[in-house]
């Protein structure tokens, strides 16, 4: 398999020493104008109205390198790890096929003078044709849920703590056991991790009860669910 510098615009015709390429861009900076947003916007749009398909695989992504020089020109770095190219070689024909059409790229400007700078980027090509951006580009966040919401997860939770406790006999009255996990794109809880005040021997009744748990609705950025985590604080008084 070939790898090669593919220049998706023209030229520059200047010559940029590599002390000129800033490895990043800066916190207050986008590499495209009006930002992140609209530089997926404008790839959905390319992918739709050129026919680009999705790839098979939902979770088949790219990790684009790339340089987006001062006179808005930009081209891609060669990627030496030819396995991992291999395996998403469907997410990069889509960035292939897609890029060549993008033309608002934003240089670095620092005090007034503009420089060559290096962008990452991770091409999801199912997510990017999934995506609902609005025409003011406002980003549109959702947090994971829960069935019958917040009330109903910490009811859940404080039974199967409290039953489990109560099975071994031990007593958490006035301790607060914190509790952390993540939720997956597709609303299964994961990464379950409890406090040190939860005795050891407890743990693994706990995971099996709390992996039990109704599905959740996962968190989504525009329409494209997310993985989110989450850290609780339960506490307990019996009276």
């Amino acid at each position: 398999m070939r790898y090669f510098y593919l220049l998706l615009l023209s030229i520059s015709s200047y010559c940029y020493s590599q002390s000129e390429i800033l490895d990043k861009y800066p916190p207050n900076m986008s590499f495209y104008d009006k930002g992140e947003l609209n530089f997926l916007k404008e790839l959905q749009s390319i992918a739709k109205d050129n026919g680009v398909k999705p790839c098979e695989s939902k979770t088949d992504f790219y990790k684009l390198a790339w340089i987006v020089y001062p006179d808005k020109t930009i081209k891609f770095i060669k990627d030496t790890d030819t396995v991992s190219a291999g395996k998403s070689r469907c997410a990069y024909d889509f960035a292939k096929k897609t890029f060549k059409y993008l033309k608002d790229w934003n240089p670095v400007i620092i005090n007034g003078k503009s420089y060559a700078a290096l962008v990452q980027y991770e091409i999801y090509p199912s997510d990017i044709l999934a995506y609902k951006i609005s025409d003011d580009l406002l980003p549109d966040f959702k947090q994971a849920e829960y069935p019958g919401g917040r009330d109903r997860l910490f009811r859940d939770m404080e039974r199967i703590v409290q039953n489990t406790m109560s099975k071994y006999q031990i007593n958490l009255n006035g301790e607060t056991v914190n509790l952390s996990f993540k939720v997956s794109k597709e609303g299964f809880m994961k990464d379950i991790k409890f406090s040190s005040n939860i005795p050891f021997r407890t743990i693994d009744d706990l995971l099996l009860d709390f992996k039990k748990l109704n599905k959740w609705k996962p968190a989504t950025k525009n329409g494209v669910p997310f993985e989110s985590s989450f850290n609780i604080p339960i506490s307990f008084r019996y009276y």
